[in-house]
């Protein structure tokens, strides 16, 4: 299974530094959209992004996914997802004087 994940961002996103543990994640500036194409899905394996989100100035980011995948090969109806999670790692930005 090949998975493709999206996600469109504010306008106040500048720029994003990630890590991706599977696969490889482009982000246009121009469009503000993030593509992870994860690839194939391994059984009991997690794949994560994790990283930071560079913004214009302070806001509330208010983010939507869309996962798209795909079978090769088979065909399937009435399928359901397991799980899927998502987090939200807090930080405190320290201000130098």
């Amino acid at each position: 299974m090949n998975v493709v994940v999206t996600c469109k961002m504010p306008a106040c996103v500048t720029n994003v530094n990630l890590n991706a543990s599977e696969g490889s994640y482009s982000f246009d500036s121009f469009e503000k959209r993030l593509k992870w194409e994860v690839g194939k899905l391994v059984s009991g394996t997690a794949p994560s992004l994790r990283g930071s989100i560079n913004l214009k100035e302070k806001s509330d980011l208010r983010l939507v996914f869309s996962v798209q995948f795909s079978v090769e090969q088979y065909a399937a109806s009435n399928i359901k997802g397991n799980r899927v999670e998502i987090k939200v790692e807090k930080f405190n930005k320290k201000t130098h004087i």
